[in-house]
């Protein structure tokens, strides 16, 4: 199945976090400027806050790029967004012309599903590429959603 997402006459440009070196990665600062600048699209990763919704945040921990401390999934999605954390349901309302790589950071189906559930709610399904390293996730996402576009995961780079 073609997917509109890889439809380009070129080569395309994706900020990567958003473009992590210039601005708090996986922020909306980020990728404002990330869009700013003229990317064709944002890179993001995910993961669930404890109430089941899908964050945009690279690490299991929030040290290292919030105010916050300990595991991410510890945290409420509001508890997070507070602290600059935003929905994946955010990012999909605020850039609706923007093409997304969402990188699902955790190997399982609730993961998937979530993710799955955000985009198809947003129907933005045609600008978007889920991608994993571990297989899980990525098997149930197809699976839900055919018409996604997918990455190669881990192992499927290996073979």
């Amino acid at each position: 199945m073609r997917q509109p997402f890889f439809d380009s006459p070129r080569p395309l440009v994706f900020a990567h976090r958003g473009g992590a070196a210039l601005a708090p990665e996986n922020t909306l600062e980020a990728f404002d400027n990330g869009v700013a600048l003229g990317a064709d699209g944002l890179e993001l990763d995910v993961r669930l806050s404890s109430d089941g919704v899908v964050v945009v945040h690279h690490d299991a921990r929030l040290d290292r790029t919030t105010a916050l401390t300990g595991p991410l999934d510890h945290r409420t999605a509001e508890e997070l967004g507070r602290a600059g954390v935003p929905t994946l349901a955010a990012v999909l309302s605020r850039y609706p012309e923007t093409r997304l790589i969402i990188e699902m950071k955790l190997d399982t189906a609730a993961c998937a599903q979530a993710v799955v559930r955000a985009v198809q709610e947003a129907c933005a399904a045609p600008r978007v590429c889920i991608g994993a390293f571990g297989a899980r996730a990525l098997r149930v996402a197809r699976a839900l959603a055919p018409a996604i576009a997918t990455s190669a995961g881990r192992e499927e780079v290996r073979w």
